[in-house]
């Protein structure tokens, strides 16, 4: 049976009963199940890293129930809070006949001190080392006890809500594949794993999902994505029935199909509400049209989103072929929304906005890195609020909690207005060839303008930006990495790192731990004989 599939944000149960109500009506069989609150205990193991962030409402197994091996490395109270939420919901899907989906992310990083407990279990290296200020290792799941953990568990969770579908992400946001070609930190893994073919490791680990959903007496399908393409070619003809790659088959079909947008970031008019991209929504409803193996789902933004749902309430399978047919559903739909008279006006906004949307996938901004980047920019710009948006006074209590203490803010501001000084010195100083001896005739005095310019531009933001990251490594690495008892010297993370200290030359090597394994003394005189 095809499955149909409805996912959209809900802020209660009541929005949640409303979805249901409108999945029904679509005539879809199954809704997503996975929303949770952000694990912001997993961003408290470390406040000054930022990394977290790009984890924190990923649901993982683990966010909903955490097996007794961990329960005491996890937040147990806040995955209970998940999983009530959770059979909430499959009490709701139960009322109108519907079963569950859930998208989330595994293999998912684990805190540090379960590998310290069990070091066997430690798979890839999985963050994004721009990001990240610390590194973070997911699980390996080849190692059969670990595995073991993670079918067990799913069953639990199928027993909660009838889960028959499982769409997960990897190789991102905190999670990662041992061995696979698409982790950030390049291809990585243990040893003890390092034999198995990509395709046959894919393979066991949706498996997972499968038996797990068996165990609890439902036939489900698994998908992953974010897996380079090499891998995926290498792994599709190792699948099983019911397994996708990038939403490829083993038989190479489309494993689903989708109309709306299912993450945030992939509709570019978000945050701004009740502008939907009806024209990309007639699009794939339009592409969808008379596909009867593939599973569809319908994405929406919020239940809010009334133009789109009204849209594809309306016109779904109903959307006549080529440009055509889409901007006659539309005009229609625009007559019912504001008549005649200005229905014409309404689809040229829409056909606007959408020309709109497009155009960013081809500036220098990233496409959809311009609604990331924003955020980005919030880091750099303002790096020690966390909130900008919440009130003055409650800011002012979170810069004591989350950011730089007091006495090394105070270190870190005066180290930068000295920067700030010593740029404008630099900048008024900086002559390419010396204001002594400027260039002769009138084309070499405009050349070397030009080249005098470009090279005080260079030096700016050079100057500025080593300023900036100088600061702030300053400012963090006290907290970081302890004092050697020899020397007294803080050194620079996991690189060798010589200062000055006592008049006398000393070199010290971090290499994790947070521990000198070499620091030796050797002054100038001993050093130059």
């Amino acid at each position: 049976m095809q499955k149909i599939n409805v996912a959209c944000r809900t802020s209660s149960l009541d929005e949640y009963r409303r979805l249901a109500a409108l999945a029904k009506e679509f005539g879809a069989t199954h809704l997503q199940v996975n929303q949770i609150e952000p694990s912001m205990w997993m961003w408290d193991i470390n406040r000054y890293d930022p990394y977290p962030n790009w984890g924190l409402e990923n649901p993982t197994l683990f966010k909903f129930i955490v097996p007794k091996e961990l329960e005491k490395h996890f937040d147990t109270e806040y995955a209970k809070r998940n999983l009530e939420m959770l059979k909430a919901r499959a009490e709701i899907l139960k009322e109108f006949g519907l079963k569950a989906t859930f998208g989330g992310m595994e293999p998912a990083y684990m805190p540090e001190s379960v590998y310290r407990e069990h070091p066997e279990w430690r798979g890839a290296r999985c963050d994004q080392t721009r990001r990240a200020r610390t590194e973070y290792f997911a699980p390996c799941l080849d190692n059969e006890e670990l595995r073991a953990i993670y079918v067990r568990t799913v069953a639990e969770l199928c027993q909660a809500a009838p889960i028959e579908s499982f769409t997960l992400l990897t190789n991102d946001s905190g999670g990662g594949l041992c061995w696979a070609e698409g982790l950030y930190p390049g291809k990585n893994g243990p040893l003890a794993c390092s034999h198995i073919p990509m395709g046959k490791r894919i393979a066991r680990y949706l498996s997972i999902f499968q038996e797990g959903a068996a165990l609890a007496g439902l036939k489900a399908e698994a998908g992953v994505f974010h897996i380079a393409e090499s891998d995926m070619i290498a792994s599709l003809p190792d699948l099983l029935e019911g397994q996708s790659i990038n939403n490829r088959t083993a038989t190479s079909s489309t494993a689903r199909r989708h109309v709306g947008f299912s993450v945030p970031y992939g509709d570019h008019t978000t945050p701004v509400k009740l502008m939907p991209r009806l024209i990309a929504y007639a699009e794939h409803m339009q592409n969808i049209q008379g596909d009867q193996t593939s599973s569809i789902t319908y994405s929406f933004r919020s239940i809010e989103d009334i133009d789109a749902i009204e849209f594809v309430k309306k016109y779904n399978g109903k959307i006549g072929a080529g440009p055509a047919g889409i901007y006659q559903a539309l005009t229609d739909f625009a007559v019912s929304k504001v008549g005649e008279e200005l229905a014409a006006d309404l689809v040229t906004v829409w056909d606007l906005i959408e020309k709109t949307v497009r155009a960013f996938d081809y500036l220098e901004t990233g496409g959809h890195i311009f609604y990331l980047g924003s955020v980005h920019q919030r880091w750099l710009t303002r790096p020690l609020v966390a909130f900008p948006g919440e009130p003055q006074t409650r800011r002012e209590g979170l810069l004591s909690s989350v950011s730089i203490p007091g006495s090394i803010r105070g270190r870190c501001r005066q180290y930068v207005r000295f920067a700030g000084k010593l740029l404008a010195l630099r900048l008024r100083c900086s002559e390419p060839f010396g204001k002594d001896h400027p260039p002769k005739s009138a084309h070499a005095e405009q050349g070397y303008r030009n080249n005098r310019n470009a090279h005080r531009k260079n030096r700016w933001k050079r100057v500025q930006s080593g300023a900036q990251k100088t600061a702030e490594e300053r400012a963090l690495l006290p907290l970081r990495y302890p004092k050697c008892a020899k020397c007294g010297v803080v050194p620079e993370h996991s690189r060798p790192y010589r200062l000055q200290c006592n008049s006398e030359r000393h070199l010290s090597c971090h290499r994790g731990a947070g521990r000198h394994q070499v620091c030796q003394s050797q002054s100038a005189h001993a050093k130059r004989s």
